[in-house]
């Protein structure tokens, strides 16, 4: 509409017809990064809790974040948090989540974690899984 009416310039219309596809193919470029990443961490984590779980060893898992200024809230009330086996929360909690879980072996002493702050442990998860994902 704004075309039309001639409120665009010849100069901003070539700029928009240039910098839209190419702001498009950035956005889809660092979308796609995100998601393969995500998706990488994914299979990675799913495949170290197999192998653990089948060892007979582990019986915890410490949640371990990369913490940092694009780590997502859930994912820093987890960090150093510790969780029987089969209780865990497992990676990736966001888009482009970079956590994973380090085992704790039967010989090692333990005890699992029960709040973040205040709130337990699951029903922070619960209010906080998916959300806040760093935009950086």
């Amino acid at each position: 509409v704004w075309i039309l009416r001639g409120h665009l310039s010849k100069k901003t219309l070539l700029i928009l017809l240039i910098a839209v596809p190419f702001a498009s193919i950035i956005g889809a470029t660092l979308f796609s990064k995100g998601l393969s990443s995500t998706e990488i961490n994914h299979d990675n984590v799913a495949g170290r809790l197999e192998f653990f779980d089948s060892s007979g060893v582990v019986s915890a898992y410490q949640f371990s974040a990369i913490m940092d200024d694009r780590t997502s809230p859930i994912c820093s009330g987890l960090n150093g948090k510790i969780f029987r086996a089969g209780t865990e929360p497992v990676p990736p909690m966001t888009f482009n989540c970079r956590s994973t879980l380090i085992p704790i072996t039967k010989y090692e002493e333990w005890e699992a974690d029960t709040h973040v702050g205040k709130t337990p442990i699951n029903e922070f998860i619960e209010e906080n899984i998916g959300k806040g994902f760093a935009t950086k």
